[in-house]
């Protein structure tokens, strides 16, 4: 891509030498500029024609002083590159050539590119304020939906055998041990259903009733703990970027009379903005680019997880929420 670019900008400037300056021409062209914006993972670059020059003659070109950032629809007046993968935030001179057809002119903006952190990669925002996370070294994520026969209403029996793996990983329990124990026929559960099942594994946990701020999940992950909660799944937004972390990744229906089950283990608090990190059982054998399963380290904003959360317990009496100890009871 970068050797057809150069071979592209040689030939606009062999054209732009031999077609003479074009005073009145070249007096428009002098004035270009272009904008950008740090859009998270990326930052856009934007050029406007002016109404002078006629569109269909017209054509510009984007390059990069830099070789680790390599600008993508780079003929476009919209176009765009994603931060390269370092540790350090540089500045990099972008530079536009435009052409009217007849006379090219280039001009060069100095742009600072800020490090791909954590955050950015995955779509959480920019600065990273605070963070708290209950993750343990061991693997404990399941996916429901190879979960045998019953995968679609396994949410509950999935979060049972997770939580039973953070806190006994040398246990071999699974989903299907669960569904088994818990109701064997099948069909959607409730949270005070998956108790006899923890309480068989020595997992000490609690029930937490009458939560009016959910603002208590933060307390609860500071003490160590993580918490099981039953949430409507459709107030949680669907995810802008499928490299992303942050919200849904999959379709669900407004309407749907049954919540779905997550795991709560961590937080961050990013620009401002708190989200909560979960690990969602329905990733339905979806990856990330590195394999990743797309239901593990999810980020929901607090608003959202509030009212996903208001919502589903408007019309039950079950308990809120589950809170599970680390450790064997």
């Amino acid at each position: 891509m970068k050797r057809l670019l150069f071979i592209l900008l040689s030939i606009i400037l062999l054209c732009s030498c031999s077609k003479g300056t074009g005073v009145n021409k070249e007096s428009f062209l002098s004035d270009i500029t272009f904008s950008y914006e740090d859009k998270i993972d990326k930052v856009g670059l934007s050029y406007q024609y002016p109404s002078t020059i006629d569109k269909t003659k017209a054509f510009l070109v984007w390059t990069s002083s830099d070789k680790s950032v390599d600008i993508i629809n780079a003929v476009y007046a919209d176009a765009y590159f994603f931060l390269p993968e370092s540790c350090e935030p540089k500045q990099v001179n972008i530079t536009l050539l435009v052409s009217d057809g007849e006379n090219s002119v280039t001009t060069t903006k100095e742009i600072f590119v800020p490090a791909l952190n954590d955050v950015r990669k995955k779509g959480l925002g920019r600065m990273l304020e605070e963070e708290k996370s209950n993750n343990v070294d061991h693997y404990w994520y399941f996916d429901q939906m190879v979960s045998g026969k019953h995968s679609h209403m396994n949410c509950g029996p999935s979060v049972a055998a997770m939580a039973v793996k953070w806190a006994c990983p040398n246990l071999t329990e699974t989903p299907e041990d669960a569904r088994e124990f818990i109701q064997p026929e099948g069909g959607a559960m409730h949270l005070h259903q998956l108790s006899p099942y923890l309480t068989k594994n020595k997992v000490t946990h609690e029930f937490v009733d009458g939560v009016s701020d959910i603002h208590i999940l933060k307390e609860i992950i500071n003490a160590g703990n993580i918490a099981i909660m039953e949430i409507k799944m459709f107030y949680i937004s669907f995810q802008e970027n499928n490299k992303w972390h942050n919200g849904r990744f999959y379709s669900v229906v407004p309407n749907d009379k049954y919540g779905h089950f997550i795991i709560v283990k961590g937080y961050k608090v990013v620009d401002g903005v708190t989200f909560y990190e979960v690990y969602d059982p329905f990733s339905n054998q979806k990856e990330y680019e590195d394999g990743q399963l797309m239901g593990i380290d999810r980020y929901f904003q607090l608003n959202e997880l509030n009212k996903a959360f208001k919502v589903y317990h408007s019309y039950t009496t079950n308990s809120d929420l589950i809170v599970i100890h680390s450790g064997k009871s």
